[in-house]
């Protein structure tokens, strides 16, 4: 498997899909940053995007989604290449990662590429314009 940038032209309508699949709203591209990545290998596999904060070294990790037609050890690989790389170019860069979660496997998967759980019972909020 290979991680390389997610092109909104040619990777969007699988985002979408892979979405869908998992039961979560699909986002609208104008909403997705330029760095956003995608995991391929014989078929695509993951996808995830980090929106980088313009006036402190921050970083949010977000909208990570996986091809649910794969088997799960498939897609286990492809969430570990991309947490590898995005952890890899976040510490190369200074950067502290965020994210958000609802989903125990994921939780743990960012555990082993150290991240720390903090707050336990917040809901998300998201407005759209």
């Amino acid at each position: 498997m290979k991680i390389r940038e997610f092109n909104k032209d040619t990777d969007y309508k699988d985002a979408v899909r892979w979405w869908n699949a998992w039961g979560f709203p699909p986002l609208e591209t104008h909403v997705l940053p330029s760095t956003g990545y995608i995991v391929e290998g014989e078929y695509k596999v993951a996808a995830g995007w980090v929106y980088k904060t313009i006036d402190t070294p921050m970083g949010w990790l977000e909208w990570i989604v996986s091809n649910k037609d794969l088997s799960k050890e498939i897609r286990g690989e492809g969430l570990d290449l991309l947490l590898e790389h995005v952890t890899k170019e976040a510490s190369e860069e200074g950067l502290v990662l965020f994210t958000s979660i609802n989903n125990k496997s994921l939780g743990k998967r960012l555990e082993k590429y150290g991240f720390n759980k903090t707050d336990t019972s917040m809901a998300n909020y998201i407005r759209g314009i």
